[in-house]
């Protein structure tokens, strides 16, 4: 029985040192994978063809192609200034300039009576501030009215008052209940008033300040369109200066016409160039070995890779606990 309990723990021993084993040997087979199937010689091999490829194709293409690529951008950027100037031979300058100075005259007219409407609104403006002004002085009149029933009512006789007196409804003389409703509907007709004015100074300070943003809208399309009629006046003037020099607009429709032909040539021969270059380019790698070395690479690291995956087979798992368990019975003889 001592025995049996002696063998399993020994046992687990064996078991939790396994696993530092086991971590080691990965470890060495992973350095030794990477010692038998190292590609660093063939990718510095593929890395000088690389280099040595793209030299000749740039000798041979690349420069070329990039000279006809200039020469086509030169065709582009005349064609532009070819429709530039046809673009300011066809336009009809005054009429457009006259449409132009109808709509500047036509804001300007509305403009001036915005202003007129903003001037009509400054009495308005001043009257509503008196009325409310005369609003709050019969309000405050209405409220002395009430303050001053209510201080009778409670003042002593002696002071002309009336407290400790029972007060009528109505009354042709003296102080009556019907005196203080008056008041107080003169004061309620005073506070409506008040707000009344409030809502007209409201309005109209709401509607002079749109119409002075829409001044400021109007000056702002005059000052475009000022500046409109001045670059066609400008064009213009450049039309004049075309003519004077021979353009046409015919001759610059033929001008362009030809330089559409020669940048379609153009870009055809950039094509072609392309093509032969990428043709060459491949040509060159089965020449020079890069194809067969990027094969030879990848079927190292395919080894590689089949190497490593190996560690982790039954059979060798296997084998591995069977050497450290020999191991650790040798060293705790």
């Amino acid at each position: 029985m001592f025995a049996g309990i002696k063998r399993a723990f020994r046992n687990v021993r064996i078991s939790i040192d396994y696993r530092r084993y086991e971590r080691e040997c990965k470890l060495k087979h992973e350095h030794r994978a990477k010692q038998m199937h190292d590609p660093s010689a063939m990718e510095g091999e593929k890395s000088l063809i690389e280099v040595a490829i793209a030299a000749e194709s740039q000798s041979r293409f690349v420069k070329k192609i990039d000279q006809i690529t200039a020469a086509k951008q030169v065709s582009e950027n005349q064609i532009l200034m070819c429709k530039s100037f046809l673009t300011t031979l066809s336009k009809d300058y005054q009429h457009e300039i006259n449409q132009l100075k109808k709509r500047r005259h036509d804001v300007s007219v509305e403009k001036n009576r915005t202003y007129q409407e903003i001037a009509a609104i400054k009495p308005q403006l001043e009257q509503a501030y008196s009325d409310k002004k005369d609003a709050y002085a019969d309000l405050q009149d209405a409220k002395d009215d009430v303050d001053s029933w209510y201080a009778k009512s409670q003042r002593s006789p002696r002071f002309l008052g009336n407290r400790g007196k029972e007060l009528p409804i109505h009354a042709f003389f003296g102080q009556s209940h019907g005196d203080l409703a008056s008041s107080k509907d003169d004061r309620d007709t005073a506070y409506a008033y008040v707000d009344s004015c409030k809502e007209d100074i409201a309005e109209l300070k709401a509607e002079k300040e749109r119409l002075g943003e829409l001044i400021a809208s109007q000056k702002s399309e005059i000052k475009t369109l000022s500046e409109d009629i001045n670059k066609l006046v400008a064009d213009r003037e450049s039309m004049s200066k075309l003519k004077a020099q021979g353009h046409t607009p015919q001759k610059l429709r033929n001008e362009i016409n030809g330089l559409s032909l020669n940048i379609h040539q153009l870009q055809t021969e950039i094509l072609i160039l392309k093509n032969r270059c990428l043709e060459f380019v491949e040509c060159d790698k089965h020449r020079r070995g890069f194809v067969s070395l990027q094969a030879s690479i990848a079927d190292l690291l395919k080894k590689k890779e089949a190497f490593i995956k190996d560690f982790d087979s039954l059979e060798n798992q296997n084998k591995r606990t069977r050497e450290h368990r020999e191991i650790w019975m040798r060293d705790h003889a």
